[in-house]
């Protein structure tokens, strides 16, 4: 998905490229900025006739106000949906549901699966569905980090999910409704899961829950239920897809606090939602936590701390978080993994206390060092930072232009000069902003009335 929707933008802004190739002045016209704006947002110019680009010609509409009204067009309606009966703004829907997929580096369960079963019970869009509802649901964008609750796709088919299938003895497909899935371990009965829908994405709604629930037993042998669907909270952090997806510890392997934790979820976090790359703290702020006699390698390193030192104590979030499967892996049943949340005190940490810490320094040096007891407290905490604001403003930045700004500890660094400093310093601004008034629209509003936006190379200069 990811790569495809990148091509699609690279030869949408040739095909613009193109269209101007002839024109000289540094400047765009207002209709050459509409024209732009609906190349990327629509993925195609707009029409001859389009209503809009005839008001800007005539002077009565602004060119920023006309690509405004194009992502108000794919606004979801109180069951979630854009409007069925406007192609634009289903375009405009999956255009933004592309987008924001993109910036998750994993979609592919089936890397740690044995088969693909897991692909049909987990969305790997989830996460980008809480991108596309801050946009297009007019939320705050904090709930991308604070929702209690994920999200699912609504899509058109003319028929039920049918690619959960195989060929039965007699030769014959047959869908899951007909293969023995297994409830659990502890009771086993035939299990027909709700399938991930598939077809045109027309909008999405909350998760619905309680319909594809599994028995399992935990590390203390007491029987669970366990809701395979059901978000752990902190919106996009607690996303059971995020979880799989992100975390790289093996099913039915306990964390233990020191060689098997969940960092592959903590780096991930810093990746995709601070749009920072670890380490994210200096040399000396993990001097004292080297321990020269461990047994632990890693940790008898400086510049091995300087990642664990973040990666593993944010990770304790997760600490009562194990992978299981659904029911035992056998020939004849599909399986799936599934999130098994022990109960406190069914396994101590080894060391430190039961919480877990976010330890980095943010865009401008400061260290942030504070303790986090959950998935939904850390959320919070997230929600609170002005880089959570300006990874995103960093990111729609780069979309709109083509500008890639990185985010880092700027104070580790001399200021850039010339355009380098003022891309910076425009995108330090927009995030700063996007945190006060936690509207994805206004964010991208403002990159599209800029001065970058209208200039023919975005005031690119070598």
């Amino acid at each position: 998905m990811q790569n495809g929707f990148l091509k699609s933008c690279a030869l949408t802004l040739l095909v613009f490229r193109a269209s101007i190739a002839g024109a000289t002045d540094a400047i765009l016209s207002p209709a050459e900025v509409y024209v732009r704006c609906h190349s990327q947002i629509v993925r195609r110019p707009p029409p001859r006739d389009d209503q809009q680009l005839q008001k800007i010609k005539a002077g009565t509409l602004s060119a920023p106000a006309a690509c405004g009204t194009l992502i108000a067009r794919a606004r979801l309606d109180p069951d979630g949906q854009v409007d069925a009966g406007d192609p634009t703004a289903q375009e405009v829907l999956r255009t933004f549901q592309s987008l924001h997929s993109s910036w998750f580096r994993n979609h592919d369960l089936n890397v740690v699966e044995r088969d693909w079963a897991s692909s049909n019970i987990y969305d790997t869009n989830e996460m980008g569905y809480h991108l596309t509802a801050a946009l297009l649901g007019g939320g705050s964008f904090s709930e991308i980090t604070t929702n209690p609750q994920s999200y699912r796709g609504l899509r058109s088919a003319a028929l039920e999910s049918p690619f959960l299938t195989e060929i039965n003895p007699m030769g014959k497909i047959q869908t899951v409704n007909a293969h023995p899935w297994m409830q659990g371990d502890t009771k086993p009965a035939p299990f027909q899961p709700q399938l991930v829908r598939f077809g045109r994405l027309t909008g999405m709604a909350p998760q619905i829950t309680g319909r594809n629930v599994i028995q399992k037993q935990d590390a203390a042998g007491a029987t669970v239920q366990l809701d395979l669907n059901r978000s752990l909270g902190g919106g996009i952090l607690g996303a059971p897809s995020y979880i799989l997806l992100s975390s790289t510890l093996p099913p039915k392997v306990h964390v233990d606090d020191q060689r098997k934790v969940h960092r592959a979820w903590s780096k991930a976090i810093f990746e995709d939602l601070l749009c920072r790359t670890l380490p994210v703290v200096n040399p000396g702020d993990v001097a004292g936590l080297v321990q020269k006699g461990s047994e632990l390698s890693f940790r008898r390193q400086e510049s091995c701390m300087q990642c664990h030192a973040t990666m593993d104590p944010l990770a304790g979030v997760l600490r009562r978080i194990d992978f299981n499967w659904s029911t035992a892996k056998t020939t004849d049943n599909y399986v799936v993994r599934a999130m098994v949340e022990q109960g406190p005190g069914v396994r101590a940490p080894s060391s430190g206390p039961t919480d877990g810490r976010l330890f980095f320094r943010d865009y401008r040096g400061k260290l942030v060092d504070q303790p986090v007891r959950d998935i939904p407290e850390l959320g919070r905490d997230l929600s609170t930072l002005d880089d959570l604001y300006i990874c995103f403003a960093k990111r729609y930045f780069e979309f709109f232009t083509g500008i890639d700004v990185g985010v880092r500890d700027f104070s580790r660094e001399e200021k850039p000069s010339g355009q380098a400093s003022k891309y910076r310093d425009f995108v330090i601004s927009l995030g700063l902003d996007f945190k006060k008034h936690q509207s994805s629209k206004q964010l991208i509003d403002a990159i599209l009335s800029s001065s970058f936006y209208s200039r023919r190379d975005y005031g690119w200069a070598p």
